[in-house]
């Protein structure tokens, strides 16, 4: 056995056809690479983990770093993917050796949270669990909206070409709470076949014009005569969801299922207004705080903006196994558990007297907590998904 180490460029071949082998089976294309061409990059060959025996790679797991931005602050996030081995050699603890070995390089070259494109056993011993909060909303046909500010017929939506790509990149940019997107690594993103490997899926960026000025775009993803999804968006939601039906006629949706997520409170106003029901889940990935310490203090000035900052100044933050403590002056606020961090801070279950340990200044901890979590957060299930 060897490895786990980083694959070499002349491997990539042999990591193609592995993972083609694993997630693209009989009846689908063998289009892996071509729909995470970020992620299976030779720009990205330290992230990209092998075990090979007898020389070839026969498990592999990948890892992208990337940065979120959150109104004032930038934290730093891998998305993992793409974990497989090939069936002959499952069964020899390969895939958790990998995983393990993706965490310790996250810790040490600076990774503040994991998100993961996947919910089984494997994860789960690793401290990657299900939290956060999304609203799903489906437009149908018969979806009427009554309030608001935009009927949709006062705008255009055209799909995207290549000369809109900079108004799209500035659009992207203005959104308060975002991946942050390299220019040619976005462009790259837009043209991957990620979203579309079923057979007949529709797949369209488009973009949404007032008076030729761009003020949103969307990609949907969907069979013909079924409910599409959204896979990427920026503007304003209200706007897009009053052009869904227009687009649901034009590519033969039966339905177009949308995202929000808790922080655009106005846009969860919108749809109760207009009568369209919101479904709670969970992240679409699974979630791991890999350095709580590193993260909580890339979020000062995020928590500068919203809380006194005589009390933020004087928060410190420590790492506690997979959990973490809160210390202002005399008082240590400690949740020792992963899963009920990543709830405190993300959005989930509320802690019950259990699951924290607060020696003195409960009252001046639960009134930070309620003031800056659960953190605005992206949506992991977009164009940044591995």
């Amino acid at each position: 056995m060897d490895g786990p180490r980083a694959a070499r460029i002349e491997e990539l071949p042999l990591v193609e056809e592995l993972a083609n082998t694993v997630f693209r089976g009989e009846g689908y294309p063998k289009t892996m690479f071509q729909e995470f061409p970020d992620l299976y990059s030779e720009e990205n060959i330290e992230n990209i983990r092998v075990i090979a025996v007898d020389g070839k790679p026969v498990a592999n797991i990948n890892y992208l770093p990337s940065k979120v931005s959150i109104f004032s602050s930038t934290i730093n996030i891998a998305m993992l993917g793409g974990v497989g081995t090939l069936p002959e050699y499952r069964g020899r603890g390969y895939a958790t050796l990998l995983l393990k070995d993706c965490i310790d390089n996250m810790y040490k070259k600076g990774t503040d949270v994991l998100s993961v494109s996947g919910s089984r056993r494997l994860y789960w011993d690793a401290g990657c669990l299900h939290t956060g909060v999304v609203y799903y909303y489906t437009v149908k046909e018969d979806t009427e909206i009554k309030r608001g500010n935009f009927t949709g017929e006062e705008f255009t939506v055209e799909e995207f070409r290549d000369e809109a790509f900079d108004e799209l990149v500035r659009l992207y940019r203005a959104e308060s709470v975002r991946y942050i997107r390299p220019y040619n690594l976005f462009r790259i993103m837009l043209k991957s076949k990620k979203f579309d490997y079923i057979k007949d899926t529709v797949k369209k960026t488009l973009l949404i014009r007032k008076n030729g000025l761009l003020k949103a775009y969307v990609l949907v993803a969907g069979v013909r005569g079924e409910t599409a999804s959204i896979c990427d968006s920026a503007g304003p939601g209200e706007i897009i969801i009053s052009c869904l039906k227009r687009i649901m006629k034009a590519y033969g949706f039966d339905g177009i299922r949308g995202y929000v997520m808790p922080y655009q409170e106005d846009l969860i106003s919108f749809c109760r207004d207009n009568g369209i029901a919101l479904e709670k889940k969970k992240f679409p990935s699974t979630i791991k705080i890999i350095n709580f310490e590193s993260f909580m203090n890339n979020l000062r000035q995020y928590f500068r903006e919203v809380f006194d900052n005589g009390f933020v100044n004087e928060l410190s933050f420590r790492n506690e196994g997979r959990g973490g403590s809160f210390i202002y002056k005399d008082g240590i606020f400690t949740v020792p558990d992963g899963g009920k961090l990543n709830n405190l801070i993300f959005g989930g279950e509320e802690l019950s007297d259990a699951d924290y340990v607060c020696n003195t200044r409960y009252d001046e901890f639960m009134e930070f907590f309620k003031a800056v979590f659960p953190i605005p957060f992206v949506y992991t299930g977009n164009l940044n998904y591995v």
